[in-house]
């Protein structure tokens, strides 16, 4: 089954006797839908590599920061149990590849957007 591409977009050219037409939705309805079908139609993706993926989006180390103290609020069972959780997590997360989480660097569009 072929990949549709931009196909969002194409909401903008119905008829204005059909159901759906960009003039019969509010403005501000407007404002939010046009560039969100914009968006899908080019697909942008960031480049960033694995190396600056993981230290480019915190002002320091996240490893060194450790676990913060139980607020007043908070109950002791759940402050443990998440606590315990971030543990576990931190424990296994080196056996699982890092992906680039923070779309800083740069945005170029998809080969999948490119028309031709």
């Amino acid at each position: 089954m072929a990949e549709r591409t931009g196909a969002a977009v194409e909401i903008m050219l119905l008829p204005m006797w059909s159901p759906f037409h960009i003039n019969k939705i509010s403005y501000w309805a407007r404002t939010t839908i046009v560039p969100l079908m914009v968006l899908a139609a080019l697909k942008p993706r960031a480049k960033m590599s694995a190396a600056s993926a993981s230290t480019s989006c915190f002002l320091q180390e996240p490893h060194s920061i450790g676990m913060t103290a139980k607020a007043p609020h908070q109950s002791w069972g759940w402050f443990l149990l998440f606590r315990g959780l971030d543990s576990v997590l931190r424990v296994i997360e080196p056996l699982f590849p890092k992906k680039a989480a923070c779309p800083r660097d740069s945005i170029a569009r998809s080969p999948s957007s490119k028309s031709g």
